[in-house]
């Protein structure tokens, strides 16, 4: 599997005949689709989109390279290009999930504290990741053009890899539902 990481800076956004709308998951999501040959539509990719104060982060996992030859036409630029690593130890990481509770296939509740979300979060990491540390940093809605609306939690944590190639197979699926909306892709790295 590969990393992406392309960077787009609000100013090279809205300056450009193509606007880019990183805010727009369901954009988003059509965007990488319409960069990748169709064989690799439905080869695992994940996303996920990060704002700093001047800047868009865009992280795409997929299981070949990405085609970076149109990032620029789009108003981003490469940051970095890698191979995801098995990890044996101890990691840090970070997942934005769709924390909506279901039942039966209907959405029942989002769920409504901290705890609740750890909950959530902790019943589908510890089969991977040992003395599972985990913190909320943020919940809010990702809502598309569309009029569709997403709820996400945003975790934190730290703990050991249980089985490097469960967990590889873990990051390869994603955690939760909502993938088109840039949920589910668990950002890790290795710690000492």
């Amino acid at each position: 599997m590969y990393m992406t990481v392309l960077k787009a800076d609000y100013q090279s956004l809205q300056s450009r005949k193509y606007f880019m709308d990183l805010n727009d998951m369901y954009f988003v999501h059509k965007w990488i689709t319409s960069q990748v040959e169709q064989s690799q539509k439905d080869a695992g990719i994940k996303f996920r989109v990060d704002k700093t104060n001047d800047a868009f982060f865009l992280y795409i996992q997929s299981e070949n390279e990405f085609p970076t030859h149109n990032v620029s036409s789009a108003g981003m630029s490469v940051v970095n290009i890698f191979e995801l690593s098995k990890p044996s130890g101890k990691i840090a990481f970070r997942l934005k999930a769709n924390t909506i509770r279901q039942a039966s296939g209907n959405v029942t509740a989002h769920l409504n504290t901290d705890e609740e979300r750890k909950v959530w979060a902790k019943k589908r990491l510890e089969p991977y990741i040992a003395d599972l540390q985990i913190s909320v940093s943020g919940t809010g809605i990702i809502s598309t053009k569309n009029n569709l609306k997403c709820f996400f939690t945003e975790f934190n944590g730290s703990g050991y890899v249980k089985d490097p190639e469960a967990f590889y197979q873990i990051v390869n699926t994603g955690v939760g539902r909502s993938k088109a909306f840039g949920m589910g892709l668990l950002l890790y790295k290795e710690i000492a």
